[in-house]
């Protein structure tokens, strides 16, 4: 629904058709539509993306308003079922519509007519299965008398549990899957809305009690229940507690999240599937058929490679058929460490065939997963990550001892032992640590080496092939860690060096001596200090350059507002004036500029900072952290959009003129960067 209406402005075709086929490609087969999603619009976009997989996929889609507007009034009458049967599978481009739901009971209207009405449509081969939407029980029974019910549509929740009053016992006795509407609760529950956002004006959520401001405040806060003021917006309170488990019904009760945004990734939401019934089977076979299995929703395997024959996977990803090759393919900062991608026959700097490290097509920055980052997954969550995000192509592993310390470090060479030479690993020295804190800095040649060696042990790995200094230490010189570094790499043991938070004056006086691979230093949307001087060194250099925070502490996803609670004890951003709540509330602007960006394109903010970032120079490869699968996916996924250079310079021009208030760093903190 969402990609054509009710959420602000629809998504442009080429971003809709390109969602819908990734979401095939991922494993899900079950769409849902209506015509009065548009109206209309969304059953011609649908089909037009679904036309070369149709038959290996389910398609819903729901009749019930008068010509298909839903301001219009109900209207169930035989006639404008039939009618509005007829006008879908022509928008669908099918011959048979899997799942016919009645968008809303009309009470002018008998159910046991509207279910003799579909069954009629099913006796001849139009329909194969029908739904209802938000009925209550007396009517699902009634309409189950006539015609078997094979799924009832309605909203259920964290925040709207009132179907496990009645609906569910129902459907559970009567064998009726249960499709849940609405399960991210119109998007409150991704932890994104809060009572300073602003909808579109044809977002119907305006109209919403629950999302006006006052009650939006007050639910996000975790206060008391708001009033259930109007039964049509389902003004309930949120749940309290921990919400109990479902496991009798979790065989049929499946969740349809409806977001317009390729970066919520279809590998959490598994395909589901309806056991076809012939269309040339009697009505009477299929009513003698046992409870449950007339509409079975089952989890089938989400195959990432999983399309029809002869549908190339371009054309899944693309939506358009294009062959554009994608530009986390060209921009692979280890591919051969050349700033302008030029062909060498050996690795730059080292001239060491062998030492060459493999393309990389992604990257990933661990520290969140022991360090800063307020909580800490269980290390068998982070491991099954970092293994996920290498079949998903992520071939660049940032880690460094100070962050746990030492414990990220374990946890990556863990993760990594068994894909290790199909990896390039990155870490760090430069700090002092002592009874597990970071006391001061420390690059003496002598404690270098004492930390590579713990380096190779904790990764459990006979090299190291990015070598960075974490910070600059004022009281070694920088030709003494160069050089320092240049014997490590003589010994097999480092592959490359790199730096960072270094000014322009010690990437000179470091590169003199061992030349300098890569720059890794604080750059986004919110901290463009490194385009006044060092990025220019490293493009005269052939440096490449490695932005740390490009979505800026998770400030540009959107995810973060002045409400954040963090864990002070591990967590950095409480201490930093630009995640203090004025700053976060005079900040949001950039939110508002990345939405405006990436709404009509299918983008969310995050994939839009990491875009721009992709944008700058070939040699420019963020790290962007994650502890979740689905940003995980959603980052990778935004080096595909590829911002055209007219895009480019407006979008740029709009968001320079935003000042940004805060400052990245203070005291030590800041003291330690840009030297």
């Amino acid at each position: 629904m969402g990609l054509s209406f009710g959420y602000g402005p629809a998504l442009d075709d080429r971003s809709a058709i390109a969602l819908i086929r990734e979401a095939f490609a991922g494993g899900v087969t079950f769409f849902d539509t209506a015509e009065a999603y548009g109206p209309f619009a969304n059953e011609e976009l649908l089909a037009e993306a679904l036309a070369p997989m149709r038959d290996e996929v389910v398609i819903a889609t729901k009749f019930g308003f008068e010509d298909g507007d839903s301001k219009a009034g109900m209207d169930s009458r035989p006639e404008r079922i039939r009618a509005v049967a007829v006008a879908s599978l022509e928008r669908l481009k099918t011959d048979r519509i899997d799942l016919f739901y009645q968008h809303r009971v009309d009470p002018n209207v008998p159910m046991e007519e509207v279910a003799g009405t579909v069954k009629d449509l099913i006796r001849v081969g139009k329909v194969r299965h029908f739904g209802l939407s938000e009925a209550s029980v007396p009517s699902i029974r009634r309409v189950h008398a006539v015609e078997p019910v094979a799924a009832l549509q309605s909203e259920y929740s964290l925040w709207w549990r009132e179907p496990e009053a009645e609906v569910l016992p129902t459907c559970e006795e009567l064998g009726i899957g249960f499709v849940p509407f609405s399960p991210l609760g119109k998007g409150f529950l991704t932890g994104k809305i809060d009572e300073n956002t602003s909808f579109a004006k044809d977002d119907f959520r305006n109209v919403v009690l629950r999302f006006s401001g006052t009650d939006r405040a007050r639910v996000a806060a975790g206060a008391e229940a708001v009033d259930r003021a109007d039964p049509r917006h389902h003004q309930a309170a949120p749940p309290e507690g921990e919400p109990r488990r479902r496991r009798p019904r979790a065989d049929r009760s499946r969740p349809e999240p409806d977001r317009g945004r390729a970066g919520r990734p279809v590998s959490r939401c598994r395909g589901i599937a309806i056991p076809r019934t012939s269309r040339h089977e009697s009505a009477g076979e299929r009513s003698r058929a046992t409870k449950g299995s007339r509409f079975r929703l089952w989890r089938v395997n989400a195959h990432a490679n999983s399309r029809p024959k002869g549908f190339p996977e371009s054309q899944c990803r693309a939506g358009l058929g294009t062959d554009r090759i994608t530009r986390s393919e060209r921009l692979a900062i280890c591919q051969h460490w050349q700033p302008d991608g030029r062909e060498t026959t050996a690795t730059p700097h080292t001239g060491n065939r062998e030492a060459q490290p493999p393309s990389v097509v992604a990257r990933l920055g661990c520290m969140g997963m022991s360090y800063h980052r307020s909580f800490i997954p269980e290390p068998k969550v982070s491991i099954s990550l970092i293994r996920k995000a290498v079949d998903m192509g992520v071939t660049f592993f940032d880690t460094a001892e100070a962050y746990g310390p030492y414990a990220n470090e374990v946890l990556v060479g863990q993760a990594l032992g068994p894909v290790r030479k199909d990896v390039v690993l990155c870490t760090k020295f430069g700090f002092d640590i002592q009874n597990g804190q970071l006391a001061g800095l420390n690059s003496k040649p002598s404690q270098i080496r004492a930390v590579v060696e713990r380096s190779l042990a904790s990764l459990k790995t006979d090299h190291i092939d990015l070598l960075y200094q974490h910070r600059v230490d004022p009281a070694v010189p920088m030709e003494d860690v160069a050089g320092t570094v240049k014997d490590l790499i003589a010994e097999g043991k480092v592959r490359h060096f790199g730096l960072s938070e270094a000014n322009a004056q010690s990437i000179r006086k470091a590169h003199a001596v061992q030349p300098v691979t890569a720059l890794q230093s604080e750059y986004s949307l919110m901290t463009r200090r490194p385009e006044n001087d060092v990025i220019k060194v490293c493009e005269e250099l052939g440096i490449g350059f490695v932005p740390y925070s490009p979505l800026s502490r998770a400030f540009l996803t959107g995810f973060l507002n002045q409400n954040t609670r963090y864990n002070a004890s591990n967590d950095n951003r409480p201490t930093l004036p630009r995640y203090q709540p004025d700053a976060i509330k005079a900040n949001w602007v950039m939110i508002e500029a990345l939405s405006e960006f990436g709404n009509p394109r299918g983008l969310t903010p995050a994939q839009v900072a990491l875009a721009w970032l992709l944008a700058q120079k070939p040699w420019i490869v963020p790290i962007p952290g994650t502890t979740k699968l689905a940003h995980l996916q959603e980052n990778v996924w935004s080096a595909d959009f590829e911002l055209t250079a007219e895009e480019l310079r407006g979008f740029t021009e709009a968001v320079s003129r935003i000042v940004i208030v805060g400052e990245r760093y203070t005291g030590t903190q800041a003291q330690q960067t840009n030297r």
